[in-house]
């Protein structure tokens, strides 16, 4: 990967929103995020990012926050990096689930999140505020923190869940994500058997900045 092209997609990324009116700031005190989570009309923070139940240090989590003009709060998501170790990403996901909620081993039958091993960064907690939503800038937002999110950790695998409302109006393949698979049971009923799970892999995202960079007027730079 070129990592002008990245970089140059993600200033121009940036520059859109700015034109919007949102003023977008990388932040890594987590326990920022859930101060605000009141602001949040509508939203429930991840057990995944809470402070209070994982070990959240800097070069391993980040968040975007995104205000107005007026600096109310309109904008937030997540990502946190992962090394799943010898196991796969469900059976870590399955340990990091049974401490936040104290339940049963979770039931899942999602396969490729037993194929996906190494760093994974999960990218979660979005959160657009309504007006925003309206103008379409939801999938704008999200791409800017899935490309953050790779730019800071290249990892092996980029992941989310997506609500089906959100996956079936296409939010997920206009905010970059190409690989989708349903969760298929209930997981601590916080992931639903009718949502999905998405992933991207390194190659993937490379792929992605490569095709994206050209059709965003940039000048396209060789590898």
């Amino acid at each position: 990967m070129n990592p002008f092209n990245a970089s140059f997609l993600m200033s121009e990324m940036i520059d859109e929103a700015e034109e919007a009116g949102i003023k977008i700031a990388f932040r890594t005190d987590i326990a920022a995020l859930y101060r605000l989570e009141n602001e949040l009309s509508g939203k429930a923070l991840s057990p995944l990012f809470h402070p209070g139940k994982f070990d959240l240090v800097s070069d391993r989590v980040f968040w975007i926050h995104g205000t107005n003009e007026e600096g109310r709060t309109v904008h937030v998501q997540a990502s946190k990096l992962d090394d799943t170790g010898r196991n796969n990403l469900e059976e870590l996901l399955q340990a990091q689930l049974s401490r936040c909620f104290h339940s049963d081993p979770p039931l899942t039958n999602c396969t490729p999140m037993r194929q996906l091993r190494g760093m994974c960064a999960y990218h979660g907690d979005t959160w657009v505020d309504r007006d925003l939503r309206k103008n379409g800038l939801g999938p704008l937002l999200t791409k800017i923190g899935l490309l953050a999110t790779f730019i800071r950790w290249q990892p092996d695998y980029v992941y989310a869940w997506f609500e089906n409302p959100i996956m079936y109006g296409g939010f997920g393949v206009r905010s970059w994500y190409t690989n989708f698979a349903r969760v298929g049971q209930h997981w601590h009923k916080w992931i639903l058997p009718h949502e999905f799970f998405s992933w991207m892999s390194h190659e993937d995202m490379i792929n992605l900045i490569e095709l994206e960079t050209p059709r965003s007027g940039l000048k396209h730079l060789q590898r």
